[in-house]
């Protein structure tokens, strides 16, 4: 049995909203596509996906767990349903944000095939 998440004395609806912005904005800001969340956290893709939407909800040890993977990558969303909620960010995410560029720099010069002149050979 499944417990749904949901504040004490709030309304259900804004609830469901509050956790479709926060999963959205905490995955993007870490990285993940849906499928790599929803394999860290045990449930299908569609499953984030409707949440993301609005248009599901995820039961409360899900979330949970969910909090904890975006806290082991510097994003706090534990405030999730609070009247009004924040996410903060742990230098730690900076740190790996940046890190993600030291590991594929960009090229220095773009190279788009051969640097001479076309030339015309019609003739």
């Amino acid at each position: 049995m499944h417990t749904e998440v949901k504040s004490q004395g709030s309304d259900p609806h804004l609830d469901a909203i509050k956790i479709s912005v926060f999963l959205r904005a905490a995955r993007t800001a870490v990285g993940l596509t849906q499928v790599e969340l929803a394999l860290q956290l045990g449930i299908s893709q569609s499953a984030i996906a409707r949440c993301e939407r609005g248009a599901g909800t995820i039961p409360a040890n899900v979330l949970l767990r969910a909090i904890r993977i975006f806290s082991g990558y510097g994003v706090d969303i534990s405030s999730i349903l609070e009247r009004s909620p924040s996410m903060k960010i742990d230098e730690s995410f900076f740190i790996n944000f940046a890190s993600r560029f030291d590991e594929d720099p960009l090229p220095s010069k773009v190279v788009t095939g051969s640097d001479e002149a076309p030339t015309d050979e019609s003739g």
